[in-house]
């Protein structure tokens, strides 16, 4: 598969992103038992706008799980993405996406009618992508039919506002909307083409339209920074549900 060596990374990053729920749920300060009488909400959830993703048509799950609180209801979500399309690449491009959010509820009492959250986020993307394309070389002095390699990796830190509200048979269903604002790392980076070759030109949503890249460039390293807002919408369904409530 392409970028076999960057297999073991991905699945790094899975053990890293879920280490703090299994951490959570085997380690209990002394003398307090952080599960008896109070069951914690676990939720598992789609994102219909995931296929609406500006970086290509993508598939996301979630897992919500409320950490332990006596007067406050806290959580970890989790998401993983896989990307079918990648916008403006080949047919052989894919990527996957990666995000951990620690969640704090406003309310102190579960699903009362204001049931709003804040949230930080930290977001991991990966994109792959290889090909062959008639490419300049030379300072354009000809052009050649060259395959290369691509990498585009993405990582950002958001801060995101939204409201939760539970609806169907016995509330087993929820709705959560959320939006967010946040500082995203892009890097792209070109593999097995010679150092005087000018690079494939790709889709600005990568980019941004930085003007150093809107022409073809024979730089095969490149990163870009800049801030991000983000819109998400989830339908999810408890699997367990939470007893929490504030005590006097």
């Amino acid at each position: 598969m392409l970028f076999n060596k960057l297999q073991s990374l991905k699945y790094s990053l899975l053990i890293l992103l879920f280490l703090p729920t299994i951490l959570r749920g085997q380690i209990k300060p002394k003398g307090e038992d952080q599960t008896k009488g109070i069951p914690q909400e676990r939720i598992v959830k789609l994102s219909p706008l995931a296929v609406l993703d500006p970086f290509g048509l993508t598939f996301a799950t979630y897992f919500e799980h409320q950490l332990y609180k006596k007067r406050k209801w806290e959580s970890l979500e989790h998401e993983i993405g896989y990307t079918f399309r990648v916008t403006g690449l080949t047919k052989a491009a894919f990527g996957y996406r990666l995000r951990t959010s620690y969640r704090h509820y406003l309310s102190p009492k579960w699903k009362e009618k204001g049931n709003h959250y804040m949230a930080l986020a930290l977001m991991h993307r990966q994109y792959f992508d290889k090909g062959s394309k008639f490419l300049w070389r030379e300072d354009r002095a000809y052009q050649q039919n060259l395959s290369y390699r691509l990498g585009i990796s993405q990582q950002s830190f958001t801060f995101n506002i939204g409201t939760t509200r539970y609806f169907g048979y016995k509330d087993r269903y929820n709705l959560d909307i959320s939006i967010g604002l946040g500082f995203r790392r892009s890097h792209v980076s070109f593999k097995d083409l010679p150092a005087d070759a000018e690079t494939p030109a790709i889709p600005d949503v990568f980019e941004r339209n930085f003007k150093a890249y809107v022409d073809q460039t024979t730089e095969k390293e490149r990163t870009h920074y800049y801030y991000n807002t983000v819109l998400g919408v989830k339908l999810g369904y408890v699997l367990q549900k939470n007893s929490l409530i504030k005590k006097k």
